[in-house]
This record gives structure tokens, sequence and C-alpha cells, in this order.
């Protein structure tokens, strides 16, 4: 079997999201309720490192809260090659399979899976969004608020970017409703985000509105997997967690500091977005040269590696903080093959996320996705950014 461009691109496609709302200056310092229906949409267009943001899209609850706010939790399949969790929107409440994805911002919904014009709870177009990847894949259309119900929470007033079949592509899996984005709001500096108000993304939303007490998530995927919202749970955790440093800070991602097969110390990013393990096109080739893999350009400098079926090479993630080892099992190793008795690692090389990409600086790091994260279990706190907790997933 031939690796299609379309598997690359998959690969790939969330490694370094960007959105943006932006703003006319003509309105400035005004909040979106000020400015007339039918001119909102053409209000938001423009300037956005320049407009003044007097007031977020949402109103935060500023009330103290009368009672501890609770916690939600969703089964996360992946089944379908993804990691998915079911979602309700709006007044019918809609069922949506999204797309967890802790490498975007910004939480997407293809307009066949969920029409705002028939929820009597959707507001008139708030924005509009634009949303770009390394892969070249992009999109943009509008912004709406709805009601979110994941678990047993409920977001009020959730802002929502509604894909058109234009766009389907950046969610390219048929059955799958959309994006649920977990990346560190407000975090980048990059200034597609700067304007950003925080409650964009569900966790902040959630705790604004005193659903949770907090804004700390946790993601469990592979066989008996969870995403949690509101709690951490180290009980999903062999042996508990460890409390290490979040160094994945630099991308905006959950990441910590280890090696790769007992090599020199690197980053791995954490980005449930992506099915593999990606590192830029010159460190996979060394790799690949290391451990005895046959190396194959597939695309515009993009490299594979090809290797024995019944002879596969050890890859091991291990930690530099505490003793966390991760092995990738034989079986997930050899399970894309390529024809003649070869198989395809589960680590790829990508010239766009090294030379003029997210990990130019960082010429050894890793993107780390379901190859990886399958077998562990991590968490994280919005308001402890430095923080990350982790374990080997206790299912696996």
């Amino acid at each position: 079997m031939k690796l299609s461009i379309s598997v690359l691109i998959g690969v790939i496609a969330t490694i370094a999201g960007v959105s943006s709302l932006e703003f006319d200056l003509g309105y400035a310092g005004e909040s979106l309720s000020d400015i007339p229906k039918e001119k909102r949409v053409d209000a938001l267009l423009n300037h956005l490192d320049a407009w003044e943001m007097r007031r977020g899209l949402l109103s935060k609850n500023e009330m103290a809260l009368k009672k501890r706010g609770g916690s939600g939790e969703s089964s996360v399949q992946d089944s379908i090659g993804n990691v998915v969790v079911n979602v309700k929107i709006g007044s019918e409440k809609s069922e949506v399979p999204m797309l967890v994805d802790t490498g975007s911002p910004s939480t997407l919904v293809k307009d066949d899976f969920y029409n705002s014009n028939k929820s009597s709870t959707a507001s008139d177009p708030l924005a509009l969004f634009m949303v770009g990847y390394l892969s070249g894949q992009g999109a943009k259309g509008p912004v709406v608020a709805d009601d979110f119900y994941f678990g047993d929470l409920t977001a009020k007033s959730f802002p929502i970017g509604i894909l058109t079949k234009k766009y389907y592509g950046v969610v390219m899996n048929e059955k799958i409703g959309g994006l649920l984005a977990i990346m560190y709001p407000g975090l980048a500096e990059n200034q597609w985000y700067n304007g950003q108000p925080q409650e964009v993304d569900l966790i902040s939303n959630l705790k604004y509105q005193g659903a949770i007490d907090n804004r700390k998530w946790q993601m469990s995927i592979g066989k008996g997997g969870k995403l949690i919202i509101g709690d951490h749970d180290d009980s999903l955790a062999e042996g508990g967690f460890q409390e290490m440093t979040n160094s994945g800070m630099s991308q905006n991602h959950v990441g910590i500091k280890g090696k790769f097969n007992d090599g020199p110390q690197v980053i791995f990013f954490f980005d449930t977005g992506s099915h593999g393990i990606i590192t830029t096109a010159d460190n996979a080739k060394k790799i690949f040269n290391d451990v005895g893999a046959e190396s194959k350009e597939v695309d515009s400098g993009n490299v594979i590696g090809l290797v024995d079926c019944k002879n596969p090479p050890t890859l091991k993630f291990s930690a530099t903080e505490g003793d966390l080892e991760i092995e990738i099992p034989k079986e997930d190793i050899t399970s894309k093959e390529a024809g003649d008795g070869k198989c395809i690692l589960p680590i790829s090389g990508s010239e766009k996320v090294g030379t003029n990409g997210s990990l130019r600086h960082m010429p050894n790091a890793f993107v780390v996705g379901e190859a990886y994260l399958r077998h562990v279990t991590f968490a994280a706190d919005f308001d402890s950014p430095m923080k990350v907790w982790i374990g080997k997933q206790k299912s696996n």
C-alpha cells in the first residue's frame, strides 16, 4: 500500500492551527451587542491587533459561586482512527461526534451536523473566523454562540465556528462533525490569538459560567479512554500521576522533556489531533538511520520510515523528569503495511514543521499524537499552565 498525500495531510493537519477574530476599527471600544445586527459581520473583518477589547464575546460570571462547580466526562472513541467525543449543540441538542484536538484553538462544527438556523438558542453571527494549518488547509466562516452540552455540563452561548462544505477537509473523516479545541487559551504570542477572549475555549467558558470551579482537564485515549473537564482522576494512571514541568508552552501545548531511544533531551508536544509522531525531516532521517529503517521521501521533502514487519525496531519514549517510560508496542509499529513485507513507522518527518514551521527553533522536538498518547493519561490545568500530570494509562 502506498502512503497517499491525504494520509500525510491527516498526520500533520493540526500541528499549528491558528484562528482569528478580526474587528473594524470604526467600532473600537464598543461591544458586539452595540453594533447593529446587519453590520456585525462587516464590522468583524479587519485590524485585530488594534481593536480595543472592552468586553469579551461572552459575559463572564462575576458572581461568587454559591456551591462547588461540578465536573463532566465523556467516553473517548478511537475506533475510527481519531480521538472522538460526542457532544450536543443547540435547542434541538443535535448530537455531534467531535475530534478532540489539543493542538487547535478554535472549536469548529460542520453545517450538516448542526444548523444554527434551526436552534432557538443560537445567536446571530457574532464574528468571522479564519483558521489555517501547516498542511496548507484552511477555512473561514461565521461564528455563532449556542448552548453546548458536554456530558452533564452545559456551556451557555458557547462560540462555535461553522464549517461549510467547502471546508469540510479540515476534518477529513465524514463521520466526524467537527473539532473540539483544547489548546491553552490566550497565551499564544502570534497576533492571530491576542484579541481572543479566553471564554472562546470550552473549559474557560464553563468556569466563568460557574459550571466548574477550576480549569482542569484530563485526556485518556485508547481502550477505556475519557476526556474529563473540571477534575483530575489519577486512578486512570498506573501507579498514579507524576507531576512534571509543562515544557510545551512555547507552542501553547501540553508537553514534557524527554528522550527518544535514549538519545539527547528533546521536547514532546502532545497533540491529540495528530495520528502519528512528527518531527523535522532531518531529525526523522537520522532516527530512521539509527533504527535501521529505510527512509523514503513522499511529498515535498516529507519523509517516512519503512521497516521489516516481522522484525520492527524498538521505539521508546522516556521522560527526563520522573521515571515514565513508554515503549510503542510492536503491533502499533507494524499496523500500517506498505507492501513487500514492509511496514510504515508511526514516526514521520515534515519540512513544514522544520525549516519554516513550528519546530524551526527546536529541530529535535517531536509532536506526539495518538501513537504515543493512547498509552498514557495526561492532565493539565489552565490556571497552572506550567504543570502537567502524566502517567502510564492503566487500561494498557
